[in-house]
């Protein structure tokens, strides 16, 4: 909790002596946090994302991987087809500490996922990058938000 309050004021006081105009489009990073899936043709990827990793399972296999030291920063979606639905979130960057059967992710690398809200919370648009943003393996994903349920 007091890292994501860290962040917050970070890029304020950063915005506030830039050229920027304040901290308009941030999210709190509460909302990011918890159990995720997306379901496709190919099957579904269960994500845990705390303040510090990212946990993804595949379903029905063993395929699995965990980015670690995750480093926060405030961003907003200038992409024409999802800002209006997804307008603003942070980009990720940690490095892979597990993989289990992915061929594309390699132990000790540095990942950078852009991750954005829709205004009500509920989905999360996972966007690739660098040389992974135009591959065909590894296209944008729609999370869900998993409720948990409490007894």
């Amino acid at each position: 909790m007091k890292r994501s309050i860290n962040v917050f004021f970070t890029v304020c006081l950063l915005a506030s002596f830039s050229l920027f105009h304040g901290c308009s489009g941030k999210i709190n990073l509460n909302h990011f946090y918890g159990q995720w899936k997306s379901t496709r043709s190919s099957g579904t990827i269960f994500v845990n994302l705390s303040s510090e990793t990212w946990i993804a399972k595949y379903d029905n296999s063993s395929n699995s991987y965990t980015i670690e030291g995750l480093i926060w920063k405030v961003i907003k979606n200038t992409d024409s087809i999802t800002k209006d639905e997804y307008p603003s979130g942070y980009s990720i960057t940690g490095t892979v500490s597990q993989v289990n059967n992915i061929s594309d992710i390699e132990l000790g690398e540095q990942r950078t996922f852009l991750l954005f809200l829709n205004k009500d919370k509920t989905k999360m648009l996972r966007k690739q990058t660098g040389a992974y943003a135009n591959s065909t393996g590894s296209p944008d994903y729609i999370f869900s938000k998993v409720e948990t349920l409490t007894q």
